[in-house]
């Protein structure tokens, strides 16, 4: 089999053609190269869009651990875990937590927020002799005002959900009064108790 002769292009192919030819040509590439940079744009654009959704989806926030609880008629809420330190110091360095409460009952509910020591973490960090005292820590709900915990229960506020409805409420935690030079800490978390269990 006779092999392909290799050829090239010349001038005078190219006068050999027709200007219409030419410019016809000319519009081809430069619709196929319009073609190409458009799906390479989008193709870069959702690659963007993508790896800033699962940057955000996996990039955790101060705390990433969550506790949570539900019951068996429905009621249920998840938070973070609060831990403050001697940098939470006044509300410009507060710490936000969300609380996703969730009333699938068929009742409306009223709760109480409430703060509890969080034991677990206490004993790993081996701390307890620079845990600061509730009268240390302020918080505010939502747009609310700053607040102290004023009770022994350390309960934060109380609240209503109607059934079938399920709320987020955003809490700012920080620490007042106390010595940045010296190491202090707390570790808690947020439960919120339906007032029938109380």
């Amino acid at each position: 089999m006779p092999k392909r002769k290799k050829y090239r292009l010349k001038q005078n192919d190219i006068s050999l053609n027709s200007g219409k030819e030419i410019s016809h040509t000319i519009s081809k590439i430069k619709a196929h190269e319009r073609l190409y940079t458009a799906i390479l744009v989008i193709i870069f654009m959702i690659l963007i869009i993508t790896g800033a959704y699962f940057t955000l989806r996996i990039t955790p926030s101060k705390i990433s651990y969550t506790d949570g609880y539900i019951d068996e008629d429905g009621f249920s809420y998840s938070s973070n875990l609060i831990f403050l330190n001697d940098n939470i110091i006044g509300k410009d360095n507060s710490n936000e937590y969300v609380i996703n409460i969730s009333n699938m009952t068929e009742f409306n509910e009223n709760y109480v927020i409430k703060l509890v020591l969080n034991d677990e973490f206490i004993k790993k960090c081996n701390c307890d002799d620079k845990l600061v005292t509730i009268d240390k820590i302020r918080y505010s709900i939502g747009n609310g005002i700053d607040r102290k915990i004023e009770n022994n229960e350390m309960i934060l506020s109380t609240g209503f959900i109607r059934k079938k409805e399920i709320n987020e409420l955003k809490v700012k935690m920080w620490l007042e009064d106390v010595d940045p030079k010296q190491e202090s800490y707390f570790y808690g978390k947020l439960e919120i108790i339906p007032f029938d269990d109380m």
